[in-house]
């Protein structure tokens, strides 16, 4: 933990050493700083009125959380269903080869030795 801690210091410092990126950082800091004000303001104005809005916007992220887990779930219960589709099949397919190499009686062999897919050359003469 504290070598995290520690590397994410030193990392933040090299991004510093740009003049862009401290420009960046000033400028969030003080963007961030300015809401920061409005926001506490705001709530010792009108306390209640702020719990209220904060509890409305808890619900309605709530709601919108719920929403995207039932997709996920429902994403995720079609795929299950593909891919043991594709495990079915796939097993089909193995357990059919490996019937025709028993009826055959050979396993590999290319097609060419029975002439097909044989080059074949043709003289003009």
């Amino acid at each position: 933990m504290t070598g995290m801690l520690l590397g994410a210091l030193v990392g933040g410092l090299l991004a510093l050493l740009s003049s862009s990126n401290r420009e960046q950082t000033k400028q969030s800091l003080s963007n961030a700083k300015s809401s920061v004000g409005v926001l506490v303001n705001e709530v010792k104005q009108d306390p209640a009125g702020k719990a209220s809005q904060v509890i409305e916007q808890v619900k309605s992220a709530s709601t919108k959380i719920q929403e995207v887990s039932t997709d996920v779930q429902n994403v995720y219960e079609k795929v299950v269903g593909e891919v043991d589709t594709v495990k079915e099949d796939v097993t089909k397919i193995v357990e059919t080869a490996q019937d025709q190499v028993r009826l055959t009686g050979h396993r590999g062999e290319s097609s060419r030795s029975e002439g097909y897919g044989a080059w074949t050359r043709y003289d003009d003469n």
